[in-house]
Order: structure tokens, then C-alpha cells, then sequence
């Protein structure tokens, strides 16, 4: 595969990535489904990649916009060869205006700007700055980029300018599962009132979980609990206070789950750099 384009700029605020292949590899790009603990926006310019995101599966297109949120399973994949260019942008919300958040649909996952030149321009806007500036200049501008890439996508959406997808098809078991599992991820959660609340069996659930996430409802759901513990860590709780607060009944057993999936202690939290997901997508 020619790398053709391959422009990164990190900080602590914000990851950016412009990145264009003339012939994607699939196996080099065929990754894991992940978490971020940060926003991530990806631009698609060139190819059909397909996007799987909590057990929905999109097909991207030709200036498709991908809104991920932190703690959403996700994935880019593709199917055939072929040219491939996106922008990548990770950024830690808390640096961008909350009220920009709201005029976004809570369950909106991807938006088509074609014909809206203002969006496109605005991501080519990126690989300017990263030509003439750098360091925290650089930054300064990344994060106040990604301000003004909010400020017109809530302007497209109010205009109905763009046409955008809430949902894609997905198995209305693991809807309903994802659905009934963020409400009670706090509380005294287990496999067994998921699956009577579906009047489902333990095995059908797994298996629903593993083909359409890729992942088993007991790792699905001490993934979600962790990373949010994790953001209350980051936020200034306590880590006992974070384990007692994201759903877990002992400090040792949440030490040790900690420990083993992001690599390091709750107490050594502060001391580690947000994911910002430094994997092809």
C-alpha cells in the first residue's frame, strides 16, 4: 500500500490525523472494536468503508462525517481494496464549549456534507495549520478547529441541510439490551436481569453479543463500567469513590480489573495520557 498523505499532530487536548492510501491493505486495517475515553470525529474523502458502532453498521460514503462518543464500542472495517482518505480528530470534550453538545442528536452516529463546502473546507483547513504552525500554537488552533466544526454542524442541522442517520439496522435485542444495560450500569446489574428483562436465555444473549458486538456481555459491560470510572478518576474522584460510583461491589476485585485492562492502577490514572486511539481507522 503507498501512503500518500500522512499528516499527525499530538497533544494533550487533541489528536489529528489526515491520512490518504492509494490501495488499502484490508488485513493491515482490520482492527479490534475499541473504546476511546475521549470524542472522536472521523471525515471519510475517499472509499466505502463500513462502520460498526454498538452493534449498528453503517456504509460510509464520500464526505461522511462519524461522531463517536466516549465509551462507544466502535470499528471501521472494509471489504474490498481501493484509494482510502479521512481526517481523524480525538479531543477532549471538556475543552470545547458543553452547549455545542446539545444541538447534536444523543443518538446520532454519522452525517453526509456533501454539497455543504463549508465542513469540507473546514477539515482541509487542518492540514494548513499543520503546515505552518506547530507545538502549542498548533494546538490552540486544533482545538478552537474543532469549535468551529461544531458550531456548523449544529448550524447544518438546524437547517435541515445535511442529511443525517439517528439508527441503522440493527437486532432489537442488543438495542434493547445496550439500552437497558446504560440505565442500570451503576446499579446491581448481572446477566441474569438482563435476560429477564428480554426473556431471553444467558446463551442466546452471548451469542447475540459476540456476533453483533463482537465482545461477551460480562466483558461488555466491565468494559463500560471501567472507562466510566476512569472518567471520574480524570474528573478528581477518588479511585474507591469511582469504583463504588461505577457499578462495583469490592475495591479489590475493581483494582484488579483496572489493572489488567488499561495497564496500570487507579491511583497511577493521573499520571497516564487520555487513548487517544493511536490506531488506523
Amino acid at each position: 500500500m503507498k501512503t500518500v498523505i500522512d499528516n499527525v499532530f499530538v497533544d494533550n487536548n487533541v489528536y489529528f490525523n489526515h491520512f490518504y492510501g492509494e490501495d488499502i491493505d484490508i488485513e493491515e486495517f482490520a482492527g479490534e472494536p475499541h473504546i476511546h475515553d475521549v470524542c472522536e470525529l472521523l471525515f471519510v474523502k475517499k472509499g466505502s468503508p463500513r462502520y460498526f458502532v454498538e452493534g449498528k453498521r453503517y456504509r460510509l460514503s464520500k464526505n461522511t462525517l462519524v461522531f463517536s462518543r466516549p465509551g462507544d464500542r466502535h470499528k471501521i472495517y472494509f471489504d474490498e481494496t481501493g484509494p482510502y482518505e479521512r481526517y481523524n480528530i480525538l479531543y477532549d470534550e471538556k475543552k470545547i464549549p458543553f452547549d455545542l453538545f446539545t444541538k447534536i442528536p444523543q443518538k446520532l452516529d454519522i452525517i453526509n456534507f456533501d454539497g455543504n463546502a463549508v465542513v469540507c473546507d473546514l477539515f482541509k483547513k487542518a492540514d494548513y495549520y499543520c503546515e505552518h504552525f506547530e507545538g502549542e500554537k498548533l494546538g490552540r488552533l486544533m482545538i478552537s478547529l474543532v469549535e468551529e466544526i461544531f458550531f456548523n454542524i449544529s448550524i447544518a442541522i438546524d437547517e435541515n441541510e445535511v442529511a443525517y442517520h439517528s439508527s441503522a439496522s440493527a437486532n432489537p435485542f442488543i438495542t434493547a439490551a445496550l439500552s437497558f444495560i446504560e440505565e442500570n450500569l451503576t446499579s446491581n446489574l448481572s446477566i441474569d436481569t438482563i435476560c429477564d428483562e428480554l426473556y431471553i436465555t444467558k446463551s442466546h444473549l452471548h451469542h447475540l453479543f459476540i456476533n453483533h458486538l463482537q465482545i461477551s456481555p460480562k466483558k461488555y459491560i466491565l468494559s463500560k463500567r471501567l472507562n466510566l470510572a476512569k472518567k471520574a478518576i480524570r474528573s478528581g474522584q477518588k479511585p474507591i469513590e469511582a469504583c463504588m460510583q461505577s457499578g462495583f461491589s469490592d475495591y479489590s476485585t475493581f483494582y484488579r480489573d483496572y489493572k489488567n485492562f488499561f495497564g496500570h492502577c487507579p491511583s497511577e490514572e493521573l499520571n497516564y495520557e487520555p487513548d487517544r486511539g493511536l490506531t488506523r481507522s
